[in-house]
């Protein structure tokens, strides 16, 4: 059952995502954000289709899901109150396709930003835009950490063959990294 919480500057910056905030920018994100209530097992967003909105869970349960190449789908995430998702979107140039589902396990709320709405407060060079930016760097190194702890454990259960294709991968993961370092104006490395 969703509870009617009225959220507040303090609510706010207790959300890891926006923890680094002051209470006063907090309430200046509150006038920028809307809230979504999603019924059990209703389709937030679909892999492969365009993305324009990060999303927080303010109460209920989200599973990220993808689907997988026999056609069965995978359970990749189950989110809980306070986790943010769909952050990819609205850092992206151009259109960025969610690269998973979204699934409400249950009646779930949630505080959004469209990618618009970001936009505007980087255009004003808005420090609530770089907090934000911030924290969700934050989120994708943690993530990307445990993809990687993972892609470990795996290699050192597969066979040979298994092994070579798993250190296929993750050399086109650090080639992916660089490419986007340098676009984004890092300079390269010698041994790129």
């Amino acid at each position: 059952m969703i509870k009617d919480i009225k959220l507040t500057g303090e609510r706010i910056v207790s959300i890891p995502l926006f923890s680094n905030m002051s209470v006063e920018e907090a309430e200046t994100l509150l006038q920028i954000t809307d809230i979504a209530i999603y019924k059990e097992n209703e389709l937030i967003f679909k892999e492969g289709t365009p993305g324009t909105t990060l999303f927080v869970i303010l109460e209920g349960t989200v599973d990220i899901i993808k689907q997988a190449e026999e056609g069965s789908f995978k359970t990749l995430a189950r989110f809980q109150p306070y986790t943010a998702f769909g952050e990819i979107a609205i850092l992206f140039d151009g259109d960025a396709l969610r690269t998973a589902s979204a699934i409400a396990r249950e009646r779930t709320r949630l505080l959004t930003l469209h990618k618009e709405d970001y936009a505007k407060l980087l255009d004003f060079g808005s420090i609530l835009a770089y907090k934000i930016a911030f924290s969700i760097s934050r989120i994708l190194a943690a993530r990307l950490s445990r993809v990687d702890q993972d892609l470990v454990r795996l290699m050192s259960m597969a066979d040979e063959s298994t092994k070579l294709v798993l250190d296929e991968i993750q050399q086109k993961k650090i080639q992916a990294i660089a490419v986007e370092g340098r676009k984004l104006g890092f300079p390269r490395r010698k041994e790129d």
